[in-house]
């Protein structure tokens, strides 16, 4: 699996007051996320955000990255599963990474080496989407399974805090945002055709908006928060040799969404 082509990293900026501006699914930058990493056969999986900079999982390899252009500054490789869903924790600096099995792995993202692992809920056989809350350290963890309709809120040993079901399935990305006004949301992607993106009450799951990729979005992978811009992994985009190159994506400035101008927006994307 050798790419030939490149993934593009997009973010999108999100302003609804007046004619002229930018309006959620509006493209602000990009990059690629696969080309000069140096590795061959695996394709990016999952991404996280933390410390200042974009955690990339490529199989049994992560890359540290610098949001505003996808320039490498580190590239680490682990033994065992593959990283999937991925999640930051600032204080210890230490990665978690779902697995696409029952089990989440932490990593210390400097060194790779594994600090612990712990079993996901019994329900959970196939975890994929993870966000770490720094916000809430009682209660961190942001957790799917790929086959399931529920979302976990598990504590760092995974222990569960709540769950609530979604009316939707193929749940492939979670990212927690709490500094939003009228917040805060959980976001979660499907990889759907087209691929979706949903704006939940963490209480309780109720969907608030939801609204399409960019045209062209139907395998949504991975999604993480910046603290401004919701960034979204994507393998649809691009012309790869082997199907498998993919993009990132952002949706970005959510702290100027307003309810009287969320029926318009997704009328946008409906």
């Amino acid at each position: 699996m050798k790419y030939k082509s490149e993934a593009i990293l997009l973010a999108v900026a999100l302003t609804v007051t007046g004619a002229i501006g930018t309006y959620l699914g509006s493209i602000v930058t990009s990059w690629n996320a696969v080309h000069t990493i140096g590795i061959v056969g695996y394709a990016p999986l999952g991404i996280g955000y933390g410390d200042g900079y974009t955690w990339i999982t490529y199989g049994n390899f992560f890359t540290k990255r610098i949001p505003a252009n996808g320039k490498i500054v580190d590239l680490l490789s682990f033994p065992g599963p593959s990283g999937q869903g991925l999640g930051y924790e600032n204080a210890t600096k230490y990665l978690y990474f779902a697995t696409g099995g029952p089990y989440v792995y932490v990593r210390d993202s400097s060194t790779a080496e594994t600090v612990r692992t712990f079993a996901c809920p019994p329900p959970i056989p196939k975890a994929r989407g993870l966000d770490f809350d720094d916000g809430h350290l009682a209660n961190p963890i942001w957790l799917s399974d790929e086959n399931a309709p529920t979302i976990w809120n598990i504590t760092s040993t995974g222990s569960v805090i709540t769950s609530f079901a979604v009316p939707f399935g193929g749940i492939q990305g979670l990212a927690y945002a709490d500094n939003v006004p009228g917040g805060p949301y959980l976001f979660a992607g499907t990889m759907s055709t087209p691929s979706m993106v949903y704006a939940l009450t963490p209480t309780s799951g109720s969907i608030l908006y939801s609204f399409k990729a960019p045209p062209g979005a139907t395998g949504l992978r991975a999604l993480t928060w910046d603290g401004q811009y919701l960034w979204t992994l994507d393998r649809a985009h691009g012309s790869p040799t082997d199907g498998d190159a993919l993009q990132f994506i952002a949706y970005g400035d959510f702290t100027r969404v307003t309810p009287a101008s969320l029926g318009r927006i997704k009328a946008l994307f409906r």
